[in-house]
């Protein structure tokens, strides 16, 4: 055994040894991939069997190791220290001394450490603050053959991002390594790379050229050194501040501009194209040091934040803009909404004639176009043979004449990106920027005059940028100039838009060479034209002018035109100008401004939209559109979409939306898709909120208005009525008839069918989606529009709309600071959102509809409920229904794990005071809302004993009348305004009233039995104190009367109530009572008749011959007889 360890090794030895050798022949004759397999595999056996890492093996490896780095650098096409030649037209060599610099920072890096010597340090980063723990053994051993590789690569930048990448994955186990230790790592690479760390020095990144900007390999250590100042920063206010003071310092340094250009007034029109990777990497770090600075009290360092602003938008911005990467131009458009957005920032300086400029024609980007300008520029001061120092001068001055900030030209650029994310972040810029610019404001003086200045010389660029697009022969620029024109229209709460389209630049002017634009650019107009219609004043000018336009591009195949490039162009142009069409069709002229506010409108010209567009023939372009099969686009449905949602507008055609089978299931399913494009958030949020908009308009309910709204709107009719928007009577009971409730029923129960309409509904208002408060009202609406049809109620609850309901108003929670009181909805959206609930709580069992182990359950909507009972508003159609759902709630008794004080008619009279409220609807004009209110009353008289006490509360302090006598005035008005005569007069009635409870009733009816029973119940309940019996025998002069009526009216609910009532006195402990009631010989007679009847005697009771009549017979005749017994004792 011992000799087979000796055998192994010594073959270890010589396999160690052989791997060395070989490794060194192998490099020599340039197989440098093998020979590194050789020496990693060589480290890695010294590295198990300690035995084998002698002195002298360590130092043959190290020099091999040290040979493969020399000999990789000797193989590069530029040995190290050589100088790059490029001839240049004169003749004359360029010396590259950037690649000069990079080739000996590889020599010294190779020269100065080893892998193993870069590990050891690196191990001693991560264990030196831990001496209780120790590195794995075999650790060093498993990566040395991976750094040792990445190492390898003569590019500092990747090899200080791979280490960081391979000790995150086998020393963190794949974590992410914190900001503090990847300092560390890049403190050490510091002082190995010395020149890593000047990522501000200009001379450290490669030239390069303006045709093809791509990020340097510096960049990425740049990147990586930024990311942790930006850690640092947040916990450092003096860094930020330092940083600031660095990076100003550093951008001050200008190039000195020449005699002749100062002579000439000419403003430097150059900037270093060396400086374009550093201001990539420093965009955040700087935006982050401006925002922390801003949070300082200290004006020094806000003052210093304002000028990291400056500087961000005079030189970050515009370099990093000229980037081809999304990602870029998209991060640096963020990072400027973040400084715009801030409260303290101050923008009147970002963009004025002292930045960079640059030239208006270009074909690409603004950059393209520097070199050419400097060229130019140099080759009129050069003294041309051809041109005078006169005419050189006057040339140069025209050039200069041509130039924009170039801050401003790439955030317009930005505003007519085809790329649809750059142009919503710079339309949100452009928003926040003209709001601090137009603002009402404090400032007086010069910082007012300022700021006007300010804005004044970004219209005048502006307009002279848009003015030169639009009117440039290049389609490319017509089209970035409309896209960006539309862009500045979106901005609803600025007139930049107006200002810059006037004069020669007018909405009349964009429709002259449409007939000569390729359909790109004509695409490009249509969207201008849908940013038009948002403003004021501009919808009669498209129709004055863009209706031909219109028309045609909505039926694209009819343009003779230069051929068709893409079908995508052709659908999507034809779905834009539908949309449009459509949204012209839902606007009445009335409501346009008037001509006076645009002197260029010849009404005589304008023909009447019902004449130019058909809206059956629009509905049917739209279905058409959506059913082919070739206009799958997400854009393109996401047009139509829009575009159906106003035509669902008008009356004449929600009916015809709701039965085609090839628009609202077209939009169901792409909702639903989720393999589809559809995923794309901006596209889903569009077709989702135009969907729900559709059906919101489908199910729409027109409001009951008030006798004065309806007088206002006649007035409104009046004053508005000319020749083209005269209808027709009959057309008027169309319309009347297809608004009915009726007629929205049933667009309800058809819209109801379409599979996965629910889900969207509730999916809308998710807090996953993220709604807006618009969208939060039109599901409320839909929801309430579809809780009016009984059928379809069961399945919101299925559905889950009930939380959907919740999610979108805020009924279920309590202003801080407010107690349990109760007060009317002041937001429509929670009054309607409780409206739908309460219609709910009427159909379904409470319990089920709203369990208790849910958010929403029974006791939680007792608040919402009271509430709504409290609307003061015209309709009262809510207050009435809430207090049927209460009514339901508080015939709910405690549960088996409940207490009494958690039952939902306690809540009701204890905890949310609501018999105030109910008490008062009781005295209500509306007899729904009286009947309601009484019933309620009853069923919490009956469960909660508050209430009983409630209605007796001093009672028994209330004098007997002796009929005839006088009674003092005071003793009158306790009786008057005791809560038991309201009951009690609820009870009366005369016998030739109606009373069958299954008569239809309205608001307006003088009497309803209803109540009466309800009233009569909650009296039969209550007479069972002693108190109430002799209130209402001794005190009150007519329920002698109301009795009587009760027990002889022949209809069996009013009778078994007033027997209830009669017997509950006559066991009244007060002799007085008894007394009286015997002295009644009409009561003593109508009870002994009542003894002795059959079912016959009933009316309106149905079939005698019933079983449940012959029951509820017998126990009249029960109650009857006991009360009998009574009176003869």
């Amino acid at each position: 055994m011992n000799n087979e360890q000796e055998i192994r090794k010594k073959y270890d030895k010589i396999s160690q040894e052989l791997l060395i050798k070989r490794g060194g022949l192998l490099m020599e004759a340039k197989k440098i991939p093998l020979a590194n397999n050789d020496f990693a595999q060589a480290a890695r056996i010294m590295e198990v069997d300690s035995s084998q890492k002698t002195t002298e093996n360590i130092e043959n490896l190290r020099k091999y190791l040290f040979g493969l780095s020399i000999q990789k650098n000797s193989n590069d096409k530029n040995p190290t220290g050589s100088k790059l030649k490029d001839e240049s037209s004169d003749g004359g060599e360029k010396v590259s001394t950037t690649t000069s610099l990079k080739n000996s920072t590889n020599e010294k890096v190779s020269f100065q450490e080893s892998t193993i010597e870069i590990l050891d340090k690196v191990f001693s980063i991560f264990y030196k603050d831990a001496p209780d723990t120790t590195p794995d053994p075999t650790a060093k051993g498993s990566l040395f053959i991976d750094v040792h590789q990445k190492l390898s690569n003569p590019d500092t930048a990747s090899k200080c991002k791979n280490l960081l990448e391979i000790l995150e994955k086998k020393i963190l186990n794949g974590h992410k390594m914190s900001h503090i230790y990847q300092r560390r790592i890049l403190e050490l690479y510091a002082s190995i790379y010395a020149n890593s760390m000047d990522f501000i020095d200009p001379i450290s990144s490669n030239t390069i050229e303006s045709e093809n900007l791509q990020l340097s390999p510096n960049s990425q250590i740049s990147d990586l050194i930024m990311e942790i100042l930006e850690a640092d920063m947040d916990e450092n206010l003096d860094k930020a501040k330092t940083f600031l003071q660095e990076i100003i310092r550093v951008s001050n340094i200008e190039t000195k501009e020449s005699i002749s250009q100062k002579e000439l007034g000419i403003t430097n029109t150059g900037f270093n194209i060396i400086d374009y990777n550093h201001y990539i990497s420093i965009q955040n770090a700087l935006t982050k040091a401006i925002l922390i600075s801003l949070s300082s009290e200290n004006s020094e360092i806000s003052n210093l934040a304002n000028q990291g602003n400056i500087l961000y938008f005079s030189k970050v911005f515009f370099c990093c803009n000229l980037s081809n990467d999304i990602k870029i131009k998209t991060k640096t458009l963020r990072n400027a909404v973040k400084l715009v957005s801030n409260s303290r920032i101050i923008v009147k300086d970002i963009f004025n004639e002292d930045y960079p400029l640059v030239s208006l024609y270009s074909s690409e980007t603004p950059l393209s176009t520097i070199s050419e300008l400097n060229i130019k520029t140099k080759s009129l001061k050069s003294g041309s043979k051809e041109l005078n120092n006169s005419e050189a001068t006057n040339s140069i001055k025209r050039v200069h004449k041509e130039l924009v900030p170039g801050s401003l030209i790439q955030l317009l650029w930005d505003c007519g990106s085809s790329d649809k994310q750059i142009r919503a972040i710079a339309n949100v810029f452009i928003s926040l920027y003209l709001q601090k610019l137009e603002e009402p404001t404090k400032k007086k003086g010069a910082d007012k005059k300022q700021e006007l200045e300010s804005r004044n010389i970004f219209v005048s660029y502006s307009k002279k940028i848009l003015s030169d697009w639009l009117q440039s022969t290049k389609q490319s620029d017509k089209r970035r100039g409309y896209l960006t024109l539309a862009s500045i229209f979106s901005v609803q709460s600025s007139n930049l838009g107006t200002e810059i389209l006037t004069d020669s630049l007018s909405v009349e002017s964009l429709f002259d060479s449409y007939e000569n634009d390729l359909p790109e650019t004509n695409l490009s107009l249509l969207e201008l034209c849908d940013s038009l219609l948002g403003k004021t004043g501009y919808l009669e000018m498209i129709e004055e002018f863009g209706l031909s336009f219109l028309v045609l591009c909505s039926d694209i195949n009819s343009i003779k035109n230069t051929p068709i490039k893409s079908d995508l162009v052709t659908n999507l142009t034809k779905a834009i100008a539908t949309k449009i069409l459509c949204k012209l069709s839902v606007y009445e002229k009335n409501e346009i401004i008037p001509k006076e506010q645009n002197p260029n409108i010849s009404k005589a010209h304008i023909s009447t939209l019902k004449e130019s567009i058909d809206s059956s023939e629009l509905l049917e372009n739209c279905a058409n559109t959506l059913g082919s099969k070739e206009n799958q686009n997400l854009e393109i449905i996401c047009n139509i979409s829009e575009g159906v949602s106003y035509l669902s507008l008008q009356s004449k055609l929600k009916n015809k939306i709701c039965v085609n089978p090839s628009i609202i299931p077209k939009f169901l399913d792409n909702l639903k898709d989720e393999t589809s494009q559809i995923k794309a958030s901006d596209a889903k949020n569009t077709l989702l909120f135009t969907t729900i908009s559709t059906i919101s308009n489908l199910v729409y309910r027109k409001p009951i208005l008030s006798e004065e709204q309806q007088s206002a709107d006649k007035i409104r009719q009046a004053a508005t009525k000319n020749k083209s928007n005269q209808i027709s009577n009959d057309e008027k009971e169309l319309i009347e008839k297809i608004e009915s409730n009726e007629s929205v029923d049933k667009r309800c129960l058809l819209l109801s069918r379409q599979n996965g309409i629910f889900e969207l509904i509730v999916s809308a208002v998710s807090t996953k989606s993220n709604p807006s408060e618009t969208m939060k009202d039109a599901v409320i609406s839909i929801i309430l529009s579809f809780s009016c049809v009984p059928q379809i109620r069961g399945v919101l609850v299925q559905q889950g709309c009930v939380n959907a309901l919740v999610n979108s108003s805020s009924i279920l929670s309590i202003p801080k600071g407010q107690s349990n009181g109760i007060k009317e909805f002041l937001n429509k959206t929670d009054a309607n959102a409780t409206h739908a609930l309460a219609k709910i709580a009427i159909f379904l069992p409470p319990q089920l509809a709203f369990p208790d182990n849910s958010r929403v359950s029974v006791n939680s909507l007792i608040r919402p409920f009271l509430m709504l009972c409290a609307s003061s508003g015209h309709d009262q159609l809510c207050v009435f229904e809430a207090l049927l759902a209460l009514t339901n709630f508080a015939s709910i008794g405690p549960g088996s794990s409940e207490t009494p004080e958690e039952c939902p008619g306690y809540l009701i009279v204890n905890t949310y005071k609501g018999l105030d409220i109910i008490e008062m609807l009781v005295l209500s004009n509306m007899c729904l809302i009286r009947r309601a209110a009484t019933e309620l009353i009853c069923n919490l008289v009956a469960s909660v004993e508050t209430a009983f006490e409630y209605f007796i509360t001093g009672v028994d302090k209330i004098p007997e009348e002796s009929f005839g006598k006088q009674v003092t005035e005071e003793e009158k008005t306790k009786y008057q305004s005791h809560k038991l005569h309201l009951l009690a007069a609820l009870c009366d009635f005369d016998l030739d009233n109606n009373l069958d409870i299954n008569d239809k009733i309205t608001n307006n009816s003088d009497f309803d039995p209803r109540t009466v029973l309800a009233a009569s119940g909650t009296l039969a309940t209550l007479t069972n104190d002693p108190s109430v019996a002799r209130f209402l025998i001794c005190c009150h002069p007519r329920f002698h009367q109301t009795l009587l009526n009760l027990l002889s009216c022949g209809v069996l609910d009013f009778i078994h109530r007033g027997l209830v009532i009669f017997l509950n006195c006559l066991n009244s402990e007060n002799s007085s009572v008894k007394s009286k009631l015997k002295r009644n010989l009409d009561l003593v007679s109508i009870v002994d008749k009542l003894t002795n009847i059959t079912p016959e005697f009933f009316v309106n009771s149905g079939d005698p011959n019933s079983e449940i009549l012959i029951r509820k017979t017998e126990m009249i005749t029960e109650l009857a007889e006991r009360c009998n017994t009574l009176l003869s004792s």
